[in-house]
């Protein structure tokens, strides 16, 4: 009898443990590693457009299973960069910082940020309404911006 409980018990752990993992794989962003983002950072991007040869990419992996923003930013500049951000607004439009990210100072930054998941989720599905850029002592307002794209 206590070895069919114990039988019982381990089946029930392994259908629990079989239907998370399932629905880990269909959640977009989830633990499975996250899903890839890029932009290409342009001064003729920006609104309005900064005269700058800055230039630049950044690349993003969106986890919203651990509510979770991933970055990779490489930006060449001669000017002093003092901030990078994610705004919500579509290409043409401007909008007030959403996430803060690590500047690129010496050309490069990277890290992870703690996101809302209803944020990250509404990138996933939008990711055009939203821009990655860098900011400068010279161009504050940006001197590279890119739309996040698939």
């Amino acid at each position: 009898m206590r070895r069919l409980t114990l039988i019982s018990a381990l089946g029930l752990l392994l259908f629990i443990v079989t239907a998370t993992a399932a629905q880990a794989e269909r959640m977009p962003g989830s633990d499975q590693g996250g899903r890839p983002l890029t932009a290409t950072l342009l001064g003729s991007s920006e609104v309005p457009p900064a005269p700058s040869t800055s230039s630049g990419s950044a690349s993003f992996t969106v986890n919203v299973g651990q509510g979770e923003l991933c970055f990779a930013i490489e930006f060449t500049t001669t000017e002093h960069v003092v901030a990078a951000h994610i705004h919500h607004a579509a290409a043409g439009a401007v909008a007030p910082p959403l996430i803060p990210l690590a500047a690129p100072v010496t050309g490069s930054s990277s890290g992870c940020r703690q996101v809302d998941r209803a944020v990250l989720i509404d990138i996933l599905q939008n990711p055009g309404d939203y821009y990655v850029n860098v900011h400068t002592s010279t161009h504050p307002a940006g001197a590279g911006r890119g739309q996040l794209m698939k």
